[in-house]
Formats: structure tokens, C-alpha cells, sequence
């Protein structure tokens, strides 16, 4: 009987044994989401039980699915019991996945309770408008505040404005000078017009605007300007201009000078026009009457009308170039108005050397140095019978202070005589000057060829005395 007992107390003690060494499945749960960003997220988990075996895996799977297990993606932890934190990465912004903690022993995988997240999606900046400032007939100053930018780099910022509301990019556009906090400066607007203006900020998402103002550009008004002062004045003709230094807000449509005999002349007197915008301008005053006062002044005109500079007076002049005047012909007039140079209305009868060949005398071609070429000539050449002496020597209309004139006088008078068909020249013939080129040659006008050359001094030319007066 007592060997009966024992040996059902051992089967007992046996039977006891087996039933501890059965392990379960671990308990865990899962961690609620932190750290969220556009691509990664952290979770994990809590294991409470290992289940009676030792946890030899443990970590995170997640899935864009619902119910994610260790065939999915999986981030792994060291084994053991307790808690552990995993990090997700590679996560699509803007995405929806479940995460579930898993943790395996010798009885298997055993999941915590499923989470679900959303990642953190990029979004277009936010943005305010900057107040309008500065604000002329055509020109304005806007700009941005960007708060946020939506977690991408701002590509483009600015403003856009119109004359219609809610601008876009498909209206006017001015870029900022900077991505964050920036000014622009619109111009080309039109005076007196409403505007609707709108700060705008653009990433990969997409372009924001910020909140709209509207303003209006100062009126229009008469244009600001200047008349110049009346110069090259002669018998019958004077240039003068203006300078515009505000167009007033409006196009220049027109601008220019009038003039009349009666003070404050209008575009209704005579005038010539000098084009458009704004700046510097000159114009000739012509068909004048000699001996005259008149009066001019600039003038511009834009959308609002025509608005006239400071006015000028002057008188013309009683001579002009072709005048018969104090024994010949002027062909020249210097800019006081009062002196010139005056040529003899006809040749000499026969023409004559320049003489001297091979004595170098000191000349010019200049206007207004005939005279004195011919004192010098005469100084170093005492032959008889030369242009320059015969020039000297002659007594006609009343005047004896006739000359041979230099090259250049020479040219005026076929500028403002010959090629008018004044003065008697002759068209074949060719005109000594007082000028030398060197000690053998000297300085000729070609009037058929309307040029100088030059020649030897000993052959023979026309000659034309001139005077000064």
C-alpha cells in the first residue's frame, strides 16, 4: 500500500512539471505615434508577458494595409521584455499607414494593437501682402511676408496686380527682391486708375497669393517744362527748344515750339513739332521777317492737354545771308548777328597768279584769317600783279579793305551763295584762296567740282575779293 501511494505522488509531481514548461504567446501593445514628420515616424511597444519563453524578436511592421505583420516592412528592436521605441523612415508624405508592435518567442509572432497615422503632407506657402507705398501717376511699392512654406523651398515670390480683381500670374508681374520678406516696385501704370495687387509665393506644391489691396494711381495732370533760350538768331531764322521734366502722369503725345509776333504764342501760331516723351529738345524757327520781335515758348501735350514752357523774346536780325550789304554779297554772318563777311559781286577781269613760288609764307584756312593771310602774303611777296596785292589795292563801292579770302571763306561762299546761283561765278572756273599749302603751292576752289586743290602758285585762277564788315 505504501509503495502505491508513492508511486502515484511522483506520476503527480511528473504531471505537475509538464503543464509549467507549456510558453504562450508574448502580450504586448503598441505605442502611440510621436515624432511625425513628411517621411518618417517613431512607435513601439509595451511587451507585459513573454508568454513562459524568452522573446528572441521584437520590433515594428507597418503597411499602407490594414493588419500589418512581420512579411511587410518591419523595423527590428533587440529581444527581451519591456518596452522599445523604432523609428519608421522612407515614409511617402501625405500617406495613411498602420503600424502594429510584434514581438516572437518559441510559440510564435504575437501583435500589439493596430495604430493608424497620417504622415506630414507639403502644402503651398502662406503668405500676407505688404501695404501698397509709394504711389506716383505710373509707379507703385508692394511686396510679401512669407510665414510658411508649406516644407518646401519657395522657388518664386512677388507680387501681380491689375485693374480687375483677385489678380494672378496671368496678370502683371513684378518679382521680389528676396524669398522670405520681400519688396517690388511696379511701373507702366496708367494715372488715375484703380489697381487690385496681390503678393505671391510659389514651391513645388503650388503658388499661394496673399490677401488683396487695391489702391489708384495718382491723376493725371498737365505736363512740367522748360523753354530753352533762343539762339543762332538771323535775319530770318532762330532755334530755340524745352525740356520736359514731368510728363504729368500721361503719355507725351506731342511736344515742340511755337512762336508769334504777339506775346504768348499757343500751338494755333506757327510752330514746328519736335516728337514725343519726355527730356531735351531743339528746334529752327523759320520764314522769319527781318527786324522783327518774336515770341516763343515750348510746349507738350499729354492725355489732359497742352501746357506751354517760360516765354522768350528776341528780334531778327536786319541782314541775312545773300543780302546785297555794304558793297558786295554776305555769306557770312558770325553769331553776334552784327558782323560777317561780305564778296564782291563780280570777278576780277582777268585772273592772275598767287605768286612767290618757293617762298613759304605763314597762312590759315580758317574763317575770318583771309584778311590776314593776305597782310602776311604781301610782306613776304612784294611781285606785282599777284591775286593778293591786286585784292589789297582795290577801291570798289565805296571800299578799299577788299581781300584775297582764306580757303574755308572760300567754301562758304559756294555753301550759302554759289550753289544758289548768287554772285556771278563762273561754273568752269576755279578761285585762288590766301591760303599756302607749302612754299610752292597753294590752296584753289573748284567750283564746277564744289572742292579745293591745290597748285602751283605761278599758274593762273580767277579771284573774288572779299571784305569783313
Amino acid at each position: 500500500m505504501r509503495k502505491l501511494f508513492a508511486l502515484l505522488l511522483i506520476t503527480f509531481i511528473s504531471s505537475c512539471n509538464d503543464d509549467d514548461d507549456v510558453v504562450m504567446l508574448p502580450t504586448l501593445s503598441t505605442l502611440e505615434i510621436s515624432q511625425l514628420t513628411k517621411t518618417s515616424a517613431s512607435s513601439g511597444g509595451d511587451i507585459t508577458s513573454d508568454g513562459g519563453g524568452t522573446i528572441i524578436n521584437r520590433g515594428l511592421c507597418y503597411n499602407t494595409s490594414t493588419n500589418p505583420t512581420t512579411e511587410n516592412f518591419v523595423v527590428p528592436n533587440a529581444g527581451g521584455a519591456g518596452s522599445f521605441i523604432g523609428q519608421m523612415t522612407g515614409l511617402n508624405e501625405g500617406t495613411t499607414y498602420y503600424v502594429r508592435a510584434y514581438a516572437v518567442n518559441s510559440a510564435g509572432t504575437a501583435y500589439g494593437n493596430e495604430i493608424s497615422f497620417i504622415t506630414i503632407a507639403s502644402t503651398a506657402p502662406i503668405l500676407t501682402t505688404v501695404e501698397v507705398s509709394l504711389i506716383t501717376h505710373t509707379t507703385f511699392t508692394s511686396g510679401g511676408s512669407i510665414s510658411a512654406d508649406g516644407g518646401l523651398p519657395i522657388t518664386a515670390a512677388g507680387i501681380c496686380y491689375s485693374t480687375s480683381p483677385t489678380p494672378t500670374l496671368n496678370d502683371e508681374v513684378v518679382n521680389g527682391d528676396g524669398l522670405i520678406n520681400f519688396t517690388a516696385n511696379a511701373s507702366g501704370l496708367v494715372a488715375g486708375t484703380t489697381y487690385y495687387v496681390r503678393a505671391f509665393a510659389t514651391n513645388a506644391v503650388g503658388t499661394s497669393y496673399g490677401n488683396e489691396l487695391t489702391f489708384s494711381t495718382l491723376p493725371a495732370t498737365l505736363p512740367i517744362l522748360s523753354t530753352r533760350n533762343v539762339t543762332l538768331v538771323t535775319a530770318s531764322s532762330a532755334s530755340s527748344g524745352g525740356e520736359i521734366t514731368s510728363d504729368g502722369g500721361a503719355l507725351i503725345t506731342d511736344r515742340g515750339i511755337c512762336w508769334s509776333t504777339m506775346a504768348n504764342p499757343t500751338v494755333n501760331d506757327s510752330k514746328i513739332s519736335q516728337g514725343s516723351g519726355t527730356g531735351q529738345f531743339e528746334g529752327q524757327l523759320t520764314g522769319l521777317a527781318k527786324t522783327t520781335t518774336y515770341y516763343v515758348r515750348a510746349y507738350a501735350t499729354n492725355s489732359v492737354g497742352t501746357a506751354y514752357g517760360s516765354e522768350m523774346s528776341f528780334n531778327t536780325l536786319s541782314i541775312a545771308i545773300g543780302d546785297t550789304y555794304q558793297g558786295g554779297i554776305i555769306f557770312y554772318i558770325d553769331p553776334s548777328g552784327n558782323h560777317g563777311l561780305i564778296v564782291a559781286d563780280n570777278d576780277f577781269a582777268t585772273s592772275m597768279p598767287w605768286g612767290c613760288q618757293n617762298v613759304s609764307i605763314s597762312t590759315s584756312n580758317a574763317v575770318g584769317s583771309g584778311s590776314q593771310n593776305t597782310t602776311n602774303i604781301l610782306a613776304g611777296c612784294t611781285a606785282a600783279g599777284i591775286a593778293a596785292k591786286e585784292c589789297s589795292d582795290l577801291t570798289m563801292n565805296g571800299y578799299d579793305d577788299w581781300f584775297l579770302p582764306a580757303i574755308d571763306e572760300l567754301q562758304l561762299i559756294d555753301e550759302n551763295l554759289i550753289v544758289h546761283g548768287v554772285g556771278n561765278f563762273v561754273e568752269n572756273q576755279s578761285y585762288w584762296s590766301s591760303t599756302q599749302q607749302v612754299d610752292f603751292t597753294a590752296y584753289a576752289w573748284d567750283v564746277r567740282h564744289r572742292s579745293a586743290f591745290n597748285s602751283q602758285k605761278s599758274w593762273v585762277f580767277m579771284v573774288r575779293p572779299v571784305r569783313a564788315f
